[in-house]
């Protein structure tokens, strides 16, 4: 069975619904088989989990994500120690009291993630964490909570040493009423010169290279410190005590310093390699002994200005300045101030330039004719014509202006196309000859061929004119004209009933065909003077009711991305009134009335993306036509609506290709817009507003929340081009926060992947569009008597005429679906039980089975 195309799952599991005899044996086999063909999904392509090394905290979790345009506080807004235990720690000071310590990061609304050029304009456009460099639109806040109001500015307080955000800190004998000093420490230590225990000098280690400190002078209040590092050179500087100088570019500070005439002995504590930070209320934090502002920070003290009665300690951090206002995937932002831990985006689950988890649009131009590029729900890629404006009014059709027609019951002549089904059973197909035989209609038929697969579909013709044709598992219903005599292409036509309008006088619109990655694309041109008495030329539906032909269209069904929208019923008043009900509302049109029009919203979920324009075409006609992404006026030319996946909105949204070059093949035919509508994007977006790359002035790009990229190319100034980039899921930021140290790797869809599903007997419907995998026999699974051919029930001694199987055999046999005649089938089955679990056991050893082909296994079966 052919598991997977395009890289993703395409296969399901059929069990009985019964509770027979033996049927736990089959239930145990087909989950066993399921595993196995999970495996072999899974093992090609899917997703590379993350991975961490380090304390690291995902601001995301599998259920709720970070998606385009959402805050960085989304999921989580307060991280303690319960998510960071090392950095955010419960810490003690013991000053002029104990008190215990409590700290916290609280994520705040103001970094988005967005599409931009970030951190600067000189940038290419990119996904990336937005950030502020205003206060008050802080990437975050710290706050330090003491359970017990400290005097910092104690005699007992000042000297001791205090841990914040996992960094050790020195309170400074400098810090006064309005002012905290914090000297982060590097290395500490004890110098003395005479006395009963001298230590002059010490060597210590700074980043990697070695200083000697040697104290040369010391009174009651300061110190002299000579450094000397590795290469020879040496300076030396006065310092107070609680304040800190450079040296060598080195920070040096003294914690406490000493004069004694009694033992004639000078000493001091000093810290090499310090830094002092300096916090007041409704300042910037300062560091170093040239107290530097630390751009993007804001101090707040619980107790206003007096760091004699402190409670708490609120640190605003926001973006330094404009060069670095982003954090862009694979970046990060190192906190300023404590410097030990950082706000990592770690990349997006599905990158821009991923070849396996995205697939590309490409529409291409010619001086007169636009082209579409994609591949299919069935890994099926063509090329083809779409829009034709040589020598007449744009078209929806191929290079030679043969015809691609979009709505149920359309005239399509031999050699023009139709699209039938939706979604993935989704078709586009060409009337590739109308036959009519001689003798009656014996010998007629009407052939399709597929476009991007380039399979046949023939059909079966049961009276003279009409006939059936099954596409996609479905039968629809066909009429066919082939005059002879007259010998033209137009004479001969055919009219297709589609299945998906269940009520008579229903009328399927704008049919979809669904991509290898998920994505529906419809064709769109407006669909004039549709005839609301007859318009279905009487082939169908008709009935006449006092002398007067039935109003017989009843209701319009659009594609709304998940199937078909609630039909829009259409009831006829008289002769040219009609009422259309739109959203529960009743809308009277007269179309006797010229300017009369109504819009129809289609939207599955909370929001449209797409409108038509229900307006008068003469009496008893209409028009319908799509609307542009802002719904302010109609698109005359032929178009492309795409449907994207369902989102975190639980909505089903999309975008519009339009395209320019309209009525001569003078004016050349270009890509006019890619329209996106607010819903995606925050406010309506056309190429207007697509982002100029910098590498590349000819190029210019956009991504919505989905994640697809729209790029277009101006490279030709008159004809522009477009590619669509759509990925296999909806995007998301993968944002951590971390210590600086912690080396994270995000998760990675690598495409493809899918689920091998387990589905009962009578639920086969569900996935009739799969390759299935049958097990157990006729006895008691209906799949199974349909894969046969037989009655459900086909037992004993019937089962083994039909199969040849007897007692301890087993069957294994391929035929093409009995639900899909594109797909395949294939039956495991025994005579009994447990020859069943044995054929599974034999499937599992990659057997296979040609389709038309069935193979016995053994006598006795083991």
């Amino acid at each position: 069975v052919p598991l997977d195309k395009a890289g993703v799952a395409d296969g399901a599991v059929v069990i009985t619904s019964g509770n027979h005899a033996g049927s736990q044996v089959d239930f145990w086999a087909a989950i066993d088989l399921q595993s196995a063909l999970q495996g072999m999904v899974s093992s090609g392509t899917g997703t590379t989990a993350a991975s961490i090394s380090g304390e690291a905290y995902p601001l995301f979790t599998s259920g709720s994500r970070i998606y385009m345009n959402d805050s960085i506080n989304k999921v989580k807004e307060i991280l303690t120690d319960t998510e960071l235990p090392t950095i955010l720690s419960d810490t003690t000071f013991s000053g002029n009291q104990d008190a215990d310590i409590s700290q916290t990061i609280t994520l705040t609304s103001w970094p988005v993630v967005k599409y931009a050029k970030q951190p600067t304009t000189d940038e290419d456009p990119s996904v990336g964490l937005g950030l502020s460099t205003q206060k008050g639109k802080d990437l975050y806040n710290l706050t330090i909570t003491f359970d017990k109001a400290i005097n910092l500015t104690h005699a007992d307080s000042e000297g001791e040493d205090i841990t914040l955000f996992g960094q050790k800190f020195t309170v400074g004998v400098d810090t006064d009423a309005t002012n905290l000093y914090l000297y982060k420490s590097s290395t500490t230590i004890d110098l003395s010169v005479g006395g009963g225990n001298p230590n002059p000098s010490e060597t210590v280690t700074i980043e990697g290279k070695d200083y000697t400190a040697e104290l040369t002078a010391a009174t009651d209040s300061s110190g002299t410190i000579r450094l000397t590092d590795s290469d020879g050179n040496t300076d030396q500087k006065e310092i107070n005590e609680g304040d800190s100088k450079k040296i060598l570019d080195v920070e040096v500070a003294i914690n406490l310093a000493d004069e004694s005439t009694a033992t004639n002995s000078i000493s001091a504590e000093v810290i090499v390699g310090a830094q002092k930070v300096k916090f007041t209320n409704g300042n910037e934090v300062k560091i170093g002994s040239d107290e530097d502002a630390v751009d993007g920070t804001n101090v707040h003290f619980a107790s206003g200005v007096n760091t004699g009665n402190m409670t708490k300690i609120v640190v605003q951090v926001a973006a330094e300045d404009s060069s670095s206002d982003a954090i862009i995937p694979g970046g990060e932002f190192i906190d300023p101030v404590f410097g030990t831990f950082k706000v990592d985006f770690v990349g997006l689950n599905i990158n821009e330039d991923s070849d396996s988890a995205r697939e590309t649009f490409e529409i291409k131009t010619t001086q007169d004719k636009a082209t579409l590029k994609m591949t299919t729900h069935t890994g099926d890629e063509a090329t083809i014509t779409w829009y034709n404006n040589e020598s007449a009014a744009a078209a929806l059709a191929d290079g030679d202006r043969d015809y691609i027609r979009v709505r149920e019951m359309a005239q399509v002549n031999e050699t023009e196309y139709v699209v039938v089904g939706n979604e993935d059973e989704g078709h586009l197909l060409e009337v590739k000859d109308i036959a009519n035989g001689t003798t009656g209609y014996s010998d007629d038929e009407v052939i399709f061929e597929d476009v991007f697969s380039g399979k046949t579909y023939t059909s079966t013709i049961t009276q003279e004119g009409k006939g059936t044709v099954t596409i996609g598992g479905k039968q629809f219903t066909l009429w066919y004209i082939a005059d002879k005599a007259a010998k033209e292409s137009t004479a001969f036509y055919i009219n297709l009933d589609y299945p998906d309008s269940t009520s008579a006088g229903q009328v399927v619109m704008f049919p979809t065909i669904q991509t290898a990655k998920g994505a529906k694309v419809a064709f769109v041109e407006p669909q004039k003077l549709i005839n609301l008495s007859n318009w279905d030329g009487d082939k169908v539906h008709q009935t006449v009711v006092g002398g007067i032909k039935e109003r017989n269209i009843s209701g319009l069904i659009f594609p709304d991305g998940d199937g078909y929208e609630t039909t829009i019923t259409v009831a006829s008043g008289n002769i040219s009134h009609w009422n259309f009900t739109i959203g529960g509302t009743v809308s009277p049109l007269d179309t006797a009335t010229a300017n009369m029009s109504y819009i129809i919203s289609i939207a599955d979920g909370n929001t449209a993306s797409f409108k038509f324009n229900l307006s008068v075409g003469g009496t008893q006609m209409i028009n319908i036509s799509l609307l542009e992404s802002d719904f302010a006026g109609n698109i005359d030319n032929p178009a492309i609506m795409v449907f994207e996946e369902e989102d975190d909105n639980n909505d089903i949204l999309g975008f519009i290709i339009e395209m320019e070059g309209a009525g001569t093949s003078a004016d050349e035919v270009g890509v006019a817009d890619i329209e996106f509508p607010a819903s995606l994007v925050g406010a309506t977006k056309t190429i207007s507003d697509f982002l100029q790359l910098e590498t590349d002035d000819d190029l210019y790009k956009w991504v919505d929340l989905w994640g697809v990229y729209a790029t277009i190319d101006k490279s030709e100034s008159s004809q522009f081009t477009a590619t669509i980039s759509y990925p296999d899921e909806q995007i998301y930021a993968q944002i951590y926060a971390s210590e600086v140290s912690a080396s994270v790797t995000g998760e990675t869809v690598t495409g493809g992947g899918g689920q091998i599903m387990v589905v009962k007997d009578n639920e086969v419907s569900s996935v009739s569009g799969k390759n299935l995998v049958v097990v157990g026999g006729s006895c008691i699974n209906s799949a199974a008597a349909k894969v046969l051919d037989v009655s459900a029930g086909t037992c004993g001694a019937d089962w083994t005429a039909k199969t040849n199987v007897g007692p301890g055999q087993y069957l294994i046999k391929a035929v093409t679906s009995p639900y899909n005649d594109e797909k395949t089938a294939v039956l495991v089955a025994g005579y009994e039980a447990a020859d069943t679990k044995n054929a599974v056991a034999k499937l599992k050893e990659s057997h296979v089975t040609d389709v038309g082909t069935s193979e016995i296994y053994p006598k006795t079966s083991a």
